[in-house]
């Protein structure tokens, strides 16, 4: 299995032999980067996603509406803390599917 996982990967980096290594490593980034971007867009939750996002701004503009108010501020910390851990739930199944070839990747650059 490693073999093939090489010669793979192998194929995949010939194009970019003659580059010096800096430039190869930043045109691998920024093609995994969009690759990865597309892939999160894809399998993520996106309507949950920004509507988590909306309602943690929101926690954080309370704090900055009453800061003289030290519960209003505890409360909207609470519910900003909250309104982050769901939008790292949204983010789990995004994670979990880019795992896997990030992993791969990550081994065969080096």
């Amino acid at each position: 299995m490693n073999e093939a996982l090489t010669s793979i990967f192998d194929g995949l980096f010939l194009p970019l032999e003659g580059l010096a290594p800096a430039a190869a490593m930043v045109l691998v980034s920024i093609v995994t980067a969009v690759l990865f971007l597309v892939l999160f867009r894809l399998t993520s939750n996106q309507e949950g996603v920004r509507a988590s996002k909306a309602r943690a701004v929101g926690q954080i503009l309370a704090i900055r509406l009453f800061p003289d108010d030290p519960w209003v501020t505890l409360r909207a910390l609470g519910g900003a803390l909250w309104e982050n851990l769901i939008y790292l739930r949204h983010s789990l199944r995004p994670l979990l599917v880019v795992l896997l070839p990030f992993v791969l990747l990550l081994l065969h650059l080096d």
